[in-house]
């Protein structure tokens, strides 16, 4: 509309009237215009997913290929090369048992490959025989030049200890509850994600939220001191560990709450009543 009222030869166009042809005329371009910019936006997302999953072997290619081994007790499984292609000879998603794969890259190169099966947050390791078959159908699709770990094991532990300031329009049980909850569900989102490969951030950003940010997030809550955040790997005894400054990357790849009696988040979780909310 703007530019129709920059062109002089347009003036005579002043009906008000939302059926007058040049209204109308206006408003299918800015229909059509519209559209076709969605469209662009729907072909950009399946290019890019088309891309992420690709022949190159991204952290999406590999995460993509992993979640696609299939495993059989009693029916080998055995990839075929057709054309070079790795693939099954016939695809059966029922026997793909990883539902979650974080990719890293080692320090000495080595494309580290972490998974689980189940669903979470009842997410457990592969059996020897489970991860021994996912390292074999690797070996058959990884790229030449390329040395691939994969691991597969309990997940990590992690303590926080946090004191919450809540307001006193909530009531604390409540907001208690909520901000475990949150603490769960944080390490649910961090665990095995492709963007953070199972790193868990302390402060997060906007494309990687981290625990205080999914705390605060929690109604009723007014600020949050986090006097300690310990992970260990789960075969460690309680007490070792890292204490968490900044973030850490997860040896399994996902982590729950410390589960030793006595450490759980309801325990190690404190609520103040705020002055100031």
């Amino acid at each position: 509309m703007a530019q129709k009222n920059a062109e002089t030869a347009l003036n005579g166009l002043t009906s008000t009237s939302q059926t007058a042809i040049w209204n109308v005329w206006a408003y299918v371009t800015a229909v059509v215009i519209n559209l076709f910019e969605q469209i662009l936006d729907i072909f950009k997302t399946d290019v890019e997913a088309m891309i992420a999953v690709g022949q190159s072997p991204t952290k999406g290619w590999w995460q993509d290929r992993v979640l696609k081994f299939q495993y059989s007790a009693t029916d080998p499984q055995v990839v075929q090369l057709t054309d070079y292609a790795p693939q099954y000879p016939v695809i059966n998603t029922v026997l793909r048992i990883v539902t979650r794969c974080a990719i890293k890259q080692s320090a000495t190169k080595t494309v580290v490959i972490k998974v689980a099966k189940g669903i979470s947050p009842a997410l457990a390791p592969l059996t020897v025989t489970e991860l021994s078959a996912l390292s074999d159908y690797i070996n058959v699709i990884q790229p030449a030049g390329i040395s691939v770990t994969a691991i597969s094991q309990e997940a990590d532990r992690g303590e926080v200890q946090a004191e919450i300031f809540y307001s006193g329009q909530y009531v604390e049980a409540v907001v208690k509850a909520a901000v475990i909850a949150a603490i769960e569900q944080y390490f649910i989102d961090a665990s095995f994600s492709l963007t953070v490969g199972g790193i868990v951030y302390i402060n997060g950003s906007t494309m990687k939220p981290g625990l205080i940010d999914y705390i605060q997030a929690v109604p009723g809550v007014i600020d949050v001191e986090l006097t300690m955040f310990r992970v260990r790997d789960f075969g460690d005894p309680y007490g070792s560990g890292t204490i968490v400054t900044t973030k850490y990357e997860t040896t399994a790849g996902y982590i729950v709450a410390e589960d030793e009696v006595s450490h759980t988040p309801n325990d190690t979780i404190t609520m103040t009543l705020s002055t100031n909310g």
